[in-house]
């Protein structure tokens, strides 16, 4: 009922009245409906209110952390609304639970994020973290030497073009 009542106040956008069911619903349940509660409120928020949708994912993955799509969306909104920092964050705790094809991916996104938004020498941390995984993609080595060149190490550069070239 109180679903019901949830989703109805926020399909004709009372969403104060929304987060007073939703406040009410949370206090009445256990840890992990409640962790479930703030998901679904999250995803109802997302399209049209999207900072209280972070807000709503942030509660349900303190309630229940091993949610890594919720992660993912979490960090692709932060993205979405410029909040680089956090979005980072959301990415180093992805990283934490990711397996380890995908940390590779997720090291590579937060070196690109990093070097976007602060300059290629912030992407430092994120190219060490994706160079300690075992990589077998030349692309991935020759983007690796190109933020370590924009960063002015061209010892890691070097590095990086010889294991694209071992590759090749």
């Amino acid at each position: 009922l109180r679903e019901r009542a949830l989703t109805c106040a926020l399909a004709v956008g009372r969403h104060e009245q929304a987060a007073v069911l939703l406040r009410a619903a949370a206090s009445d349940v256990r840890s992990r409906d409640r962790a479930a509660l703030w998901r679904r409120c999250g995803e109802l928020f997302a399209p049209t209110r999207p900072d209280e949708a972070v807000l709503a994912w942030s509660e349900s993955l303190a309630l229940e952390r091993a949610q890594p799509d919720l992660r993912r969306a979490r960090r692709e909104l932060l993205e979405s609304l410029g909040r680089n920092e956090e979005a980072l964050a959301e990415l180093e705790l992805e990283i934490e639970s990711a397996a380890p094809g995908a940390r590779a991916e997720l090291a590579a996104h937060g070196a690109d994020l990093s070097a976007q938004h602060h300059g290629a020498s912030a992407a430092t941390p994120w190219l060490a973290r994706l160079e300690a995984e075992p990589l077998d993609d030349a692309d991935l080595w020759i983007a690796i030497a190109r933020l370590h060149r924009q960063a002015g190490r061209p010892e890691a550069q070097e590095r990086a073009l010889a294991r694209a070239a071992a590759l090749a």
